[in-house]
């Protein structure tokens, strides 16, 4: 706990944690894995039963992709997997109907830290059911059962001889009763919280893919307006150029690609429609001569280049560019540590970058920006700062650039919510780790950590 700079010192917090692990090994395995568990008891005991073998669907659990988790057995397949003690059987002794046995004493709490060791209930199991029997009986079972270190410390408890605490006739069974009912509670209880845990971020989850999709539906349609109008603006520009007055009403636009090539054999507008469009959507220069009349069009679209001060030192960063002729904005693509773009000379332009760092915002503009080289530097800004800078634009256009830093706001709170549950799950997994040791120390077993969780 130290180590995971949690607050170790707090009892109730590490109650706590550990408790929350009722139940949860089984959570570690693939979500469509179905894991055969073997439950059995120490051959010394009164009560000891045939072997029971247990199907744990883990796909109820968490949502973990296929390739979290691989189980490697020395059988080559699927056997069983011991991995208690499950803290629900620990919180079911922790009980004061537990008092006045040997659950009680010092004794057994320094025997259960190696039982810990053991990742096998049956061992907790032996002294549960051997509540009228001495302590060093219990011991000299289980060191019969196991093997190096542990097995050399419980062949020490036995040589103490330690004895037993009498209880009354009808207890044992009594209280093994109260310790199942007890445990299955408590391990249900965890399981539950946890569900419900799960499905709130499965909802959330859900939410985020939803406007994910929906923001790149938007993006798809303003980005095809933004060409259709910018198209219509170079084509009348052109048109004029060669001395026919033409607008985007009138101007009869080319299939959109993929489209057939033909062969047109009267000259005219039909074929500086096809440069145009061609030179628009690749956003490069044009020259074009008209057979006809020997009249020079032209388009002419020119690199500008935009660096962020401090890049790196933000969670992420988005530049646009705001055309004067368009209804809306267009984004900058970042190229490395630049953002690249190519201007219609056609347009005015001014560009506007918002930055994100953790939970705040940062802007920075600059009016009228032309070809070249450009740098931005950014400063903090209040959600009513970052309005009223966006006020000085068309309604239009503010209405669309608000809306999409609403959008990359709620993207921004969406990562770190990610990166919250990615640190949460390393975290359980390494206390988990710490707590059930056999997951990784399991005689035949091993596992492997591929990716992480998500």
């Amino acid at each position: 706990m130290k180590v995971l700079d949690k607050n170790y010192t707090d009892k109730r917090y590490t109650d706590s944690l550990y408790y929350s692990f009722a139940g949860y090994p089984a959570t570690f395995f693939k979500k469509d894995t179905v894991v055969t568990r073997k439950v059995e008891t120490l051959p010394m005991t009164d009560t000891a039963v045939k072997p029971e073998y247990k199907m744990v669907d883990t796909s109820k659990y968490f949502d973990y992709n296929d390739t979290d988790y691989i189980i490697h057995t020395g059988n080559g397949g699927f056997d069983y997997l011991n991995y208690e003690i499950d803290p629900a059987r620990i919180k079911a002794i922790w009980n004061k109907r537990f008092n006045n046995t040997i659950i009680a004493t010092k004794e057994f709490e320094e025997r259960l830290q190696y039982i810990h060791g053991l990742c096998d209930q049956k061992y907790l199991a032996a002294y549960l059911e051997g509540l009228n029997k001495p302590l060093h009986e219990i011991d000299k079972a289980i060191a019969d059962n196991s093997s190096g270190d542990i097995k050399k410390k419980f062949v020490e408890f036995a040589a103490r001889k330690d004895g037993k605490v009498i209880i009354a006739e009808g207890m044992q069974q009594q209280l093994s009763n109260y310790f199942q009912k007890k445990y299955e509670a408590y391990q249900q209880a965890a399981i539950k919280t946890r569900s419900k845990y799960e499905g709130e971020l499965n909802r959330l989850n859900t939410i985020a893919d939803a406007k994910k999709r929906e923001q790149s539906l938007k993006d798809l349609v303003r980005e095809n307006e933004n060409f259709q109008q910018e198209f219509c603006i170079n084509l009348a520009d052109a048109y004029q150029q060669i001395g026919i007055k033409r607008s985007c009403n009138d101007t009869i636009i080319p299939p959109a690609t993929p489209y057939y090539n033909t062969t047109i054999n009267t000259t005219g507008w039909k074929n500086l429609d096809i440069y145009v469009f061609d030179a628009t959507e690749n956003r490069q220069s044009m020259t074009y001569t008209d057979p006809a009349t020997g009249k020079i069009a032209t388009l002419t679209y020119s690199e500008v280049t935009i660096q962020v001060e401090n890049l790196s030192e933000y969670d992420k960063v988005l530049v646009y560019l705001l055309p004067d002729s368009l209804n809306s904005f267009q984004r900058v693509m970042q190229s490395g540590n630049l953002f690249k773009e190519k201007l219609n000379s056609l347009f005015k332009y001014d560009a506007v970058a918002i930055g994100y760092k953790k939970d705040k915002v940062f802007y920075a503009n600059k009016k009228g920006i032309q070809p070249g080289s450009h740098q931005l530097r950014f400063s903090p800004q209040s959600e009513g700062e970052l309005k009223k800078e966006l006020n000085q634009y068309s309604k239009q256009v503010r209405r669309e650039l608000q809306l999409e830093l609403e959008y990359q706001l709620f993207a921004q709170q969406e990562q770190l919510r990610q990166v919250k549950i990615l640190d949460d799950r390393t975290f359980m997994g390494n206390v988990g780790a710490a707590i059930f040791k056999c997951w990784m120390e399991g005689e035949g077993t091993r596992f492997e950590r591929a990716v992480t969780p998500k």
